[in-house]
């Protein structure tokens, strides 16, 4: 293999060039996902290649022509910091693959994954994960040798009868500002509080392992172009932060589906998580909300929570997308996941 251009060639047709996203990549990559019919906003892509806290790593594979002449297909993935067995390592989340369909079937899905998993293993990144959809998830399993973390766990609440309403055509989905009254233990906020990081460690989340949601990377994540995410916070008796829940309400699937995005609550004040739902609930409904949607592992104790409220499990064969949850180890002494130790939201989601 030689490398030209800052590209190595891999075979007799194609090139890859690999490293940090810059502006150039990005708006390369924004090109090539408009012309297989996906288009993106100049903001969406900015914020999830370049405003990242700690950049994107992106594999690129061209032809002889030229990077920027004739792109191939893409493998994307941004660092995490993630709490792994106790520790706290930095995994990697495998975000956006695509192949330029004049190019499909020539192995470069497969090429430029293992091309960034080695790069990521020679660093010492103990694993990548993601949320594939249905129709790569099987190369994912097959040819990258994933192992799942499935069911996705969906769990749904329907608002009265408006979802079968909106099916019927009988009712219009539609969205609207909601003002929620403070209660007396939560309270609407316009950000997130610097305070996050440690009720994280006092949460439901500690010794999970899963992604670590402190205040710099919900800063980040919650900048998503295109959401109007709704914040509820809860405070003790002390004024200290007891509980966090994330809303959103967007119109996808047809009707006005409610998010509750994140749920993390003091282990000492799990009352406060109640109410926390409760009002999320109230805010998601006032705003039009048709049903609600969350994820949830069963033990984390926030699936108790959502069962409570009218939440139940919602069956992979009814959902209206088709995603699945998986990893693979670049690091073999790393312990595989345990599904029952996983921490893991729609926050986890790059598309909502």
């Amino acid at each position: 293999m030689e490398e030209t251009n800052g590209s190595l060639q891999i075979d007799d047709n194609f090139y890859v060039w690999s490293g940090p996203a810059n502006p150039d990549i990005v708006e390369l990559i924004g090109r090539m996902f408009a012309d297989e019919g996906d288009h993106r906003s100049k903001e969406l892509l900015h914020w999830q290649y370049l405003e990242h806290l700690s950049g994107t790593e992106v594999c690129l594979a061209h032809t002889e022509a030229g990077l920027f002449e004739e792109p191939a297909a893409l493998y994307a993935a941004f660092p995490t910091l993630f709490r792994l067995s106790g520790r706290v390592v930095t995994c990697y989340q495998s975000f956006d693959t695509l192949t330029v369909r004049k190019f499909r079937g020539r192995g470069l899905f497969t090429r430029l994954a293992e091309m960034l998993y080695g790069r990521l293993a020679a660093s010492s990144i103990p694993l990548v994960y993601g949320i594939p959809n249905g129709q790569s998830f099987g190369g994912f399993i097959r040819k990258l040798g994933w192992s799942s973390l499935d069911p996705l766990p969906t769990m749904v609440r329907p608002i009265g009868l408006r979802y079968p309403l909106v099916r019927a055509k009988i009712r219009r989905p539609h969205i609207q500002a909601a003002v929620i009254e403070a209660k007396s233990r939560v309270r609407e906020v316009k950000r997130c509080s610097h305070e996050v990081s440690e009720l994280v460690e006092r949460s439901n989340h500690r010794e999970k392992s899963g992604v670590i949601r402190d205040y710099d990377y919900l800063r980040w994540r919650l900048r998503r172009p295109g959401n109007s995410y709704r914040l509820l916070e809860s405070r003790d008796d002390a004024g200290r932060l007891t509980g966090l829940l994330v809303a959103n309400l967007l119109a996808k699937h047809g009707c006005s589906v409610g998010y509750i995005m994140e749920h993390i609550v003091d282990v000492d004040h799990s009352s406060h998580g109640d109410q926390l739902v409760t009002t999320g609930i109230a805010c998601l409904k006032a705003s039009g909300a048709d049903v609600l949607l969350a994820w949830a592992l069963p033990q984390n104790a926030s699936q108790g929570t959502f069962r409570r409220h009218g939440f139940v499990n919602l069956p992979a064969q009814v959902s209206p997308v088709e995603l699945h949850l998986g990893y693979r180890l670049l690091d073999l002494r790393t312990e595989e996941l345990d599904r029952s130790r996983f921490a893991f939201s729609y926050l986890d989601s790059d598309t909502v």
